[in-house]
């Protein structure tokens, strides 16, 4: 059975890896390495931290993607070549053969006594029941709680009312996360933690767009968005005023946008031959660029 969306793997020669969407190539599981078995040489590289898990180094990767380069996180790859995919969908990424993993680690709730209360904590905050989230992220394998706890939740209405509470926490600033000089709106700060959700879809819940997709060619994307449409799931899925999609695999763009935003990005544009229409893919392997116009990110 094909992981879902984050789903952490382990593979046969070392690698930790987490899965980004629910769609994929086949025999493989698109995503991003968490962490690669040490070496000396990655006590060099700005953002890469060593840790201990299960008796063995290893060195996190994963934020080299976010805060440095693509190129930067390819280059701590050399050894690990084998796990880069490139293909018009989703640009150069990283993909794990169905025959290299040996173990896969769904989100779960019952890691440890601290982590369930972290988690009973942000579910009333949130006003969402427990049973729909799960714990995700490093912990499934540390066994360690760091300062940021990574929850699922499973479920179109418990995700919107997940997001209506998180834009009104991150008016107190006692709950307020800033990244890119601006309150985060998909992380709050609970006490010492720093709560980052992973909406997820359920069984029930009907998908945005069909998955059988047809790539057409590179695009300027230059609208409005008219309705901010699962902008909170992996991908990020937004409605423009001319009545085509966005949709967006980067991290930075979920909760970015909100109804009446002006745009202007480089994407893909793709058509979808079961529904007759077209729109617009900005794929996990591009590089990250901000699509607002009047309210940048400053990376």
């Amino acid at each position: 059975m094909k992981p879902l969306d984050q789903t952490m793997l382990e593979t046969e020669d070392g690698c930790i890896f987490t899965s980004i969407g629910n769609i994929h190539p086949v025999g493989k599981s698109i995503g991003l390495i968490v962490y690669i078995p040490w070496k000396e040489a990655l006590q060099t590289i700005p953002h890469i931290k060593k840790t201990d898990i299960k008796g063995r180094s290893y060195g996190k990767i994963s934020p080299v993607w976010h805060f440095t380069s693509r190129e930067a996180y390819f280059d701590c790859l050399k050894q690990y070549s084998h796990y880069i995919h490139e293909d018009a969908f989703f640009g150069k990424v990283t993909a794990i053969p169905d025959a290299a993993i040996i173990q896969a680690y769904p989100p779960q709730r019952n890691i440890n006594r601290e982590l369930e209360g972290i988690l009973e904590e942000a579910c009333v905050c949130l006003g969402i029941p427990k049973e729909a989230t799960g714990i995700t992220g490093s912990p499934l394998f540390t066994e360690k709680n760091g300062n940021d706890v990574d929850i699922t939740i499973y479920g179109r209405k418990h995700v919107q009312k997940a997001v209506e509470r998180i834009r009104e926490l991150t008016k107190i600033s006692q709950h307020q996360f800033m990244r890119y000089g601006r309150v985060h709106q998909k992380l709050f700060r609970l006490g010492d933690h720093v709560i980052d959700i992973f909406p997820l879809y359920s069984q029930e819940d009907t998908l945005p767009f069909p998955q059988e997709i047809e790539y057409q060619g590179p695009a300027l994307v230059q609208g409005e968005i008219a309705e901010e449409f699962d902008a909170a799931f992996t991908p990020s899925t937004y409605l423009l005023n001319d009545g085509r999609l966005l949709i967006s695999y980067q991290m930075g763009h979920k909760l970015l946008l909100r109804k009446g935003d002006k745009v202007e990005v480089h994407a893909h544009r793709i058509y979808f031959p079961e529904i007759g229409q077209e729109a617009f893919l900005i794929r996990l392997g591009d590089p990250w660029e901000d699509p607002t116009l009047e309210k940048r990110f400053q990376k």
